[in-house]
């Protein structure tokens, strides 16, 4: 497998309140894009992109049109036995 995201389509705690800004539409259903990546010997081949947009796209198929989504950097590093 070179890239894996996940699209939840239920509501989170989590994502309810932020801090140091708002939602642009707090009160209107969302989906929430989690654990996003793509295997580093794969980077610059565009399928962090291709993923993101089809992502966007089943949530849209579903009726969503809000998307929550945080960030962060791991490195993971990858041993073979």
């Amino acid at each position: 497998m070179v890239r894996t995201a996940t699209l939840q389509l239920t509501s989170e705690q989590t994502y309810e309140e932020i801090k140091d800004g708002s939602w642009l539409k707090p009160n209107e259903p969302y989906a929430i894009i989690h654990r996003l990546a793509v295997l580093p010997s794969h980077n610059g081949q565009g399928f962090g992109k291709y993923l993101f947009s089809n992502l966007l796209t089943v949530g849209y198929l579903q009726g969503v049109r809000n998307f929550r989504y945080d960030t962060h950097y791991k490195k993971i590093f990858l041993f073979k036995k």
